[in-house]
């Protein structure tokens, strides 16, 4: 998935059509729904209907918040996903005894990266900051599929949650 997160942007930024926008955004929004639905399963070991209900909130809440163009240059719909992102990074540092601070690592990188997205066309760099959004959630993909590595490492042998 995460290999389907780089190329989809890659295709996108080199040959941006809107088939290929879809391609940058599909795998994205599939990691971040596959991400929520285990962590809520296997974590927080929620009920599928909780977990539903989270996920379309989170979602439903992004979505909404999309039109916006302003505050942060369309960057406003991230921040959901960001709160969740805290969320789960509390509830991890409570839960886990192997690197706990894994997803605050996470929501760190995710909220420069929001604000390198916020403020690329606002800065003087020819380039612009936009480099540092895809560095940054380089990194929070990174934690994240760490501390997924970490939470099944914990798992009962044999069992499947």
């Amino acid at each position: 998935m995460a290999v389907l997160v780089g190329c989809g942007s890659f295709v996108f930024h080199t040959v941006p059509t809107p088939l290929t926008l879809w391609l940058d955004i599909l795998p994205i929004l599939i990691f971040q729904i596959v991400f929520i639905w285990n962590f809520c399963r296997r974590v927080t070991k929620l009920n599928a209907w909780s977990t539903v209900l989270v996920l379309l909130l989170v979602i439903g809440s992004a979505l909404i918040l999309r039109p916006l163009r302003q505050p942060m240059n369309g960057s406003l719909f991230y921040f959901p996903p960001m709160i969740t992102l805290l969320v789960f990074a509390w509830i991890w540092a409570e839960t886990s005894q192997r690197e706990p601070w894994s997803l605050f690592v996470a929501a760190l990188a995710f909220a420069l990266a929001v604000i390198a997205r916020s403020i690329d066309w606002e800065v003087d760099f020819k380039t612009g900051t936009h480099f540092c959004w895809h560095l940054m959630n380089g990194l929070v993909v990174y934690f994240i599929l760490r501390t997924v590595v970490l939470w099944e490492a914990r798992q009962p042998s044999g069992k499947i949650s």
